[in-house]
This record gives C-alpha cells, sequence and structure tokens, in this order.
C-alpha cells in the first residue's frame, strides 16, 4: 500500500500538483513515525508540509 501511494505521489509530483502529492506524502511519514514514535504524530503536519514546500525532491528521495 505504502509504495502504490509513493509511486502515486511521484506521478503527480512529476506532473506539477505538489499539493495534491503532499496529503500522501504526509501520510506516509506519518504512518513511518507512528510506528516509532507515536507521541510526535501531533507536529509531524506541519513538519511535513513545511520541509516539502521547500525540497520536495529531497523528501521523497528519503522515503
Amino acid at each position: 500500500m505504502e509504495n502504490d501511494d509513493l509511486k502515486k505521489a511521484v506521478a503527480l509530483i512529476e506532473n506539477g500538483s505538489i499539493d495534491l502529492a503532499l496529503p500522501i506524502i504526509s501520510g506516509i511519514i506519518k504512518s513511518r513515525i507512528a510506528q516509532k514514535r507515536p507521541n510526535l504524530l501531533d507536529s509531524i503536519d506541519n513538519l511535513t508540509k513545511e520541509m516539502f514546500t521547500k525540497f520536495p525532491k529531497l523528501v521523497l528521495v528519503h522515503l
């Protein structure tokens, strides 16, 4: 499932739809963080949006 979501996000970004890809990327990051540190989920939305807006390709490389 995560792999399919990541593929969708990459396709959206390649087509210039970064705003549509952001919720998908955020979901993937939240899922990964929830597995390791569930107490961090409260602030992850803002952090994800800020990071992804500034460095979309960098965020994708690390996923």
